[in-house]
Order: C-alpha cells, then structure tokens, then sequence
C-alpha cells in the first residue's frame, strides 16, 4: 500500500504526521515499512541523520537509548528512509517494493514532477488541515487542484481522507465543527475522518523520531496485528490501523 500526507502550505505538519504514523506501525506492528522522501527540503531524510546522530550521544542508561535497543532487538534494524526524485521514483519503489506500507513525502508544490509522478501510484492520499483560516483557504485550493485536475492522473486511488491536525479540543469547537461541514459540503465524495490528530509538544520532540515512538503513548496504544484496535487512545493512528492495516491484512 502507498500512502501519503500532503498539503501544500508549508509547516501543515506532513512530514511530521508520516514519520509518527511509520514509526508507530512499524515497531509496534509486524508490517514493514518505507519512507520515500521526494521533498526537496528532505524533512523526513534529515530527521534520520539527526535521531542517529543523537540517539549515539546520550547516555546508555537514558530511557530513549535502552528503548532503542530494545525495539531494535525485536525489529533487527530502523525502516528505510530514503531519497527519491522524478528520475528514480520507480526504482526506488521496485526496490522496497516487499514494505507493506510505502510513505512518500511529497512536495508542497502540486506542479513539481515529484509530487505528480508520485500522486500517480497512491492508494491513499491524506490532506491535514489546521484551524487557521490560511490553512482552510489553502487545503480548499489544494483539494479542488487534486479533484478536477491531478487524481484524474490516478484512476486507481481508493480514497482522498481529510483530517485535523495540531488538533486542541481547547479552541474553538464551533468553529472547527462549521469548517468539517463545509468541507463535507464542498468536496462530499472525499472522507473525513473521525479522529484528530492532537496537538503534542513530544511529536515536535521525542515524538516526531524516525528511530523511537514517544515512550508514553507507546505504551498506551494497544495495537494487534489481527484487529488493529487502538482500544485506550482513540486517535488517528488508532482509525488509521484501524481502517487501513487491516484491509492490508485481507490481502494477504
């Protein structure tokens, strides 16, 4: 399965909300995954070299090093986090063509040759929205491009699936209700999904790292490879296992 999260306003947290997701499934799962980062900025790629970089330099006995080790000894390696552009892309996805999930990190340019080579070969696309009205404008143009022009590209697509994120029940909820319905108004034939993805200082942190999942929520997330139910968090990684996870596990 192909998946990704793209917008095209920078700092919507795509890059961010795709590592979390590959960390968490993959060594909380027995699936397999891959990031194919086709970003010029190379977030994902970087974030890599540097959780190495700082996983080796604290101490031994640190809660963030022994829990490494740990999930290293389970897994046997870190998933692959990649490189890929225009010229390349479908090497690199015969390559890691045996990964349950592949993740590509699209561009947030919608005309860049990476984003519409990599759109054509999705199964599904998520589009993070935040509460600010910048962002609603921009995820509307960003989605009427996809609707009338780019997802033609891609007869094949299963589903184009909306969703909160940096999410604050705190805020204003009238105002988040009235954007989802307008959206649901606007665009009936994509999905909106239940859960949000909420605001956390730790996925700017410990939590957005491509080696390990924030310890607390870690522990928390009661996921199994049979019924991917998320039974203590009810998150978006919960209905993303959920929902997705388990169509992979038919398939097999």
């Amino acid at each position: 399965m192909i998946v990704s999260v793209a917008t095209q306003k920078g700092g919507a947290g795509k890059s961010t909300v795709s590592v979390v997701l590959a960390t968490y499934i993959y060594f909380k799962t027995n699936f397999d995954v891959a990031i194919l980062d086709m970003d010029a900025q190379a977030s994902a790629f970087r974030r890599r070299s540097i959780d190495l970089r700082d996983i080796e330099s604290v101490s031994p006995t640190a809660t963030e090093f022994k829990m490494n080790r740990a999930l290293l000894a389970r897994r046997g390696d870190h998933y692959p986090i990649v490189r890929a552009n225009v010229d390349d892309f479908k090497a690199k996805l015969t390559e890691y063509r045996d990964k349950h999930i592949i993740f590509l990190d699209l561009p947030g340019s919608v005309q860049s040759p990476e984003f519409r080579e990599g759109i054509k070969y999705l199964d599904h696309l998520f589009v993070p929205l935040d509460i600010d009205k910048f962002s609603v404008n921009s995820a509307i143009d960003f989605i009427k491009d996809l609707v009338s022009n780019i997802l033609t590209e891609n007869k094949n697509i299963k589903g184009v699936h909306l969703f909160w994120n940096k999410y604050n029940p705190g805020r204003n909820k009238d105002f988040y209700n009235y954007v989802e319905e307008e959206f649901k108004r606007i665009f009936p034939q994509l999905h909106f999904m239940d859960a949000k993805f909420h605001e956390r200082n730790t996925f700017r942190t410990r939590g957005s790292s491509t080696l390990i999942p924030d310890p607390e929520l870690f522990n928390k997330l009661a996921l199994n490879k049979q019924t991917f139910e998320n039974e203590s968090v009810p998150s978006f990684l919960g209905e993303f296992t959920t929902e997705f996870l388990t169509s992979i596990t038919n398939q097999q």
